[in-house]
C-alpha cells in the first residue's frame, strides 16, 4: 500500500495485488471515485456504501490506484 497525503488529506491510494484477493477499502466518499489499474484502464467495484468499496477481482502483481 502506497499512500499519499497532502495536509492532512489522503490525495492517493495505490495497492498491489500479491495474492488474487478481493480489495476492499474504506474511506470517506470512496464510492465516488474511480479505480484505476497499472494500465490506466478504469476497474469495476461494488460500491457496500458510500464510504466503502470492494474490487472482486484483482490480478497477482496489479497495482490498482484511486485518486481522491
Amino acid at each position: 500500500v502506497d499512500q499519499d497525503w497532502k495536509n492532512g488529506h489522503l490525495t492517493k491510494v495505490k495497492v498491489q495485488s500479491h495474492a488474487g484477493q478481493p480489495l476492499y477499502i474504506k474511506y470517506p466518499g470512496i464510492a465516488a471515485k474511480t479505480v484505476r489499474n497499472s494500465a490506466g484502464k478504469k476497474v469495476k467495484f461494488k460500491a457496500k456504501d458510500a464510504n466503502t468499496i470492494v474490487v472482486s477481482k484483482t490480478k497477482v502483481g496489479e497495482t490498482y490506484t484511486i485518486e481522491m
